[in-house]
């Protein structure tokens, strides 16, 4: 008798497959980027790329377009050219144009085109003044500086009467048509002349107003002691109670005392008024 045997189903053979491999990204940092890293324009660092899926480029190959920051003039120095003025030079900057200069005569700060300025009005004593280049890339502590004592020979002066006394009383008008006691105005006639006698300005005539009673002339100044309404006698001094030959009270006027007969600038040993 023949017995059949059930097939056995062959289990079939599996096929190979490749391993699934994931590529990395490369990814830009968050930390704070330390000073003197190899940045490229993009902001990313050299070797990386933003999307990852290019090969980075080598360490060492990019290149940054920031332009080294210049250098501060040297050779910085003042040079007094006169009474209060003062020439400050420096030596030029290869790339550089403009300048910010600050000091006496320029406090706020100027900008100079060229390696030159003056300045003027600088008073007596020590100055100092500062310079940089443009733009400015540094620190004032850090900018050039010049220095210059000043010494002015000229100076402004002022010609102040500060008043007057009474010593004689001249004759009374019989008819005080000119009111009690005398009259007194102040003139003057100024010229600036230099050291050899030389005319130097046109004469200038000054006038104050009169000065004495101001019943019959109001626009007259009011002094003396003569009547209710003033006029000069012997012993009135004016202004009244003016300690003569002190330095004058009250503001200097162009009418009355003290009386300012001339005020301006004058060289020690150059000119006189």
């Amino acid at each position: 008798m023949t017995a059949s045997v059930p097939a056995v189903p062959t289990a079939p053979t599996p096929t190979p497959t490749a391993p699934t491999t994931t590529t990395p990204k490369t990814t830009q940092p968050t930390a704070a980027i330390p000073p003197g890293s190899p940045l490229l324009n993009s902001g990313v660092f050299a070797g990386a790329t933003p999307s990852g899926d290019t090969p980075a480029a080598m360490p060492g190959t990019s290149t940054t377009t920031t332009p080294p920051a210049a250098k501060d003039p040297n050779g910085f120095a003042a040079t007094q050219t006169g009474d209060g003025t003062v020439q400050l030079k420096w030596n030029a900057v290869a790339g550089v144009s403009t300048y910010m200069l600050g000091g006496p005569g320029a406090s706020n700060g100027v900008q100079v085109t060229g390696t030159t300025y003056t300045v003027t009005g600088i008073p007596s004593g020590a100055q100092t003044w500062v310079v940089a280049s443009m733009p400015v890339m540094s620190t004032s502590d850090n900018w050039p500086r010049a220095s210059v004592t000043i010494v002015n020979h000229s100076g402004k002066y002022r010609v102040v009467p500060t008043g007057f006394r009474v010593t004689n009383g001249t004759s009374e008008d019989a008819l005080r048509n000119d009111g009690l006691g005398d009259e007194v105005f102040a003139s003057a006639k100024v010229e600036i002349v230099d050291r050899t006698g030389k005319v130097l300005s046109s004469p200038l005539p000054i006038q104050s107003q009169v000065h004495g009673d101001t019943s019959v002339y109001p626009n007259r100044v009011r002094a003396g002691s003569a009547g209710n309404f003033g006029g000069l006698t012997a012993g009135d001094v004016v202004p009244a109670g003016t300690d003569l030959g002190r330095v004058p009270t009250g503001q200097p006027s162009t009418v009355t005392f003290p009386f300012n007969v001339w005020e301006g600038t004058l060289t020690d040993g150059g000119d006189a008024v």
